[in-house]
């Protein structure tokens, strides 16, 4: 429910996908996805910031606000 969320409240700056490591082994095993949950920000192709283990979604939008360098409106 948190990433769907965030798909939400960032729907005009970042595309946001989700991937079943079970089913994209190699895939995770390209990005080095040892731990679920794991959320990878990439910019320009290439990995900015990693979030390992469950985050809150207070956290994320934050952190992603602050990244994006302008503020979106949070909803409870």
């Amino acid at each position: 429910p948190v990433i769907d969320e965030l798909t939400v409240f960032f729907a005009e700056t970042a595309d946001i996908f989700t991937l079943d490591i079970d089913v994209h082994r190699q895939l995770g095993n390209e990005l080095r996805v040892h731990s679920i949950p794991t959320m990878i920000l990439f910019s320009n192709g290439k990995e900015s910031r990693r979030w390992i283990g469950l985050q809150d979604q207070t956290t994320l939008v934050s952190q992603l606000n602050r990244i994006f360098s302008h503020p979106l409106k949070q909803e409870d």
